[in-house]
């Protein structure tokens, strides 16, 4: 299990590890206890109403009905580019990125989602590792294009990314996505592995300010775990025997809706710089606060409703965060006086 930096690890305890290092050193952001018991409560009331498991992730029209090869290929495609979907020239206003497709309107991740699906509906063969590799930057920008003035942002970065994608799966993997998850062996953590082994844009490592000590969030390659579970229905080479201890996928929504819920408490120097807008630099010390403390939070919320009577034990962090993310998605009303903290990265 040999990554890029050599030795042994394992990625998903790293993270989770770097969550609980980071939360015990917050100054900025606090784990709120009683917070975190309401939220368990909360949150397994409303799963077991919805009947929320891991076949929701194919409920939604953008994401593939199938559960095969090009299901996967589409995945990964999808995560290599998910991330950073604001941005900061359009910010404090109301238009956003946003693409229609099949007689519907998205923005955000789901706007990415669309673009893709809109490019195979017309014949552009985007699944294809050889595509992936040749297409111009021109091309890719009119795959992505935008139904307002608001591009996709970070698109150099994004075609580099999926350049990378399609020369790794071209010299190592036959130009197939699923030859990928085949070698993982029945575990998400091991296919994290190999992602962060020859991928090096899914590598979201940063060393935490005034001190040597390395962390790690993994969001792009824990998701891409977490989507080819989803896709696959956790059947077949897709049944990942050890899918609970991935972690929730530190991004911007999430942390919204656990402030939201009471979960995380921002200090007010923090709480007065995301209402302004300001830019958080990647490997910031308030970024860092707030995706680690995101991340621990949701492994104490899990631990709550572990002791709640109902309690399903296929509820793992990875349910829980397609829970609260898609609650911060549908309810924008809800949660729209909780600022979201802005960082420009291809990390998320």
């Amino acid at each position: 299990r040999r990554v890029h930096g050599g030795g042994m690890f394992h990625p998903c305890l790293r993270v989770r590890e770097s969550a609980e290092f980071i939360a015990s050193q917050s100054s900025d952001v606090q784990i709120d206890g009683e917070g975190v018991e309401n939220a368990a409560r909360h949150i397994l009331s409303a799963m077991r109403a919805q009947g929320y498991d891991v076949n929701a992730w194919s409920s939604h029209p953008l994401s593939p009905n199938t559960h095969d090869e090009t299901a996967v290929q589409w995945v990964f495609l999808i995560d290599s580019v998910n991330f950073c979907f604001w941005n900061p020239v359009n910010a404090q206003a109301n238009e956003k990125y946003t693409v229609s497709f099949n007689e519907a309107t998205y923005t955000g991740y789901w706007a990415l989602c669309a673009a893709i699906n809109r490019a195979i509906a017309e014949g552009k063969n985007v699944l294809n590792a050889n595509f992936m590799v040749t297409a111009s930057t021109s091309e890719w920008s009119d795959i992505f294009r935008s139904d307002t003035a608001v591009p996709i942002p970070l698109l150099d970065e994004r075609v580099k990314c999926i350049q990378e994608l399609g020369h790794v799966l071209l010299k190592e993997f036959d130009g197939k996505a699923m030859n990928i998850v085949k070698l993982s062996n029945n575990s998400a953590c091991e296919l994290i592995q190999l992602v962060l082994q020859h991928f090096p844009s899914f590598r979201d490592e940063c060393t935490m300010p005034n001190s040597s000590r390395s962390v790690s969030f993994y969001k792009r390659a824990q998701i891409l775990a977490a989507d080819v579970w989803g896709c696959l229905a956790g059947q077949g080479i897709g049944r990942f025997d050890d899918i609970g201890q991935l972690t929730m996928f530190a991004d911007y929504r999430v942390p919204q809706a656990l402030v939201g819920l009471g979960v995380l408490r921002y200090s007010p120097s923090l709480t007065s710089t995301l209402h302004q807008g300001t830019l958080l630099a990647h490997g910031s010390r308030e970024e860092i606060e707030i995706r680690g403390c995101s991340i621990h939070s949701v492994e104490c919320i899990r631990n709550a409703m572990k002791r709640l009577e109902g309690f399903d034990t296929d509820i793992n962090s990875v349910v829980i965060d397609f829970f609260l993310w898609d609650t911060a998605n549908s309810q924008p009303e809800r949660f729209a006086a909780i600022p979201i903290h802005r960082t420009f990265s291809i990390y998320y």
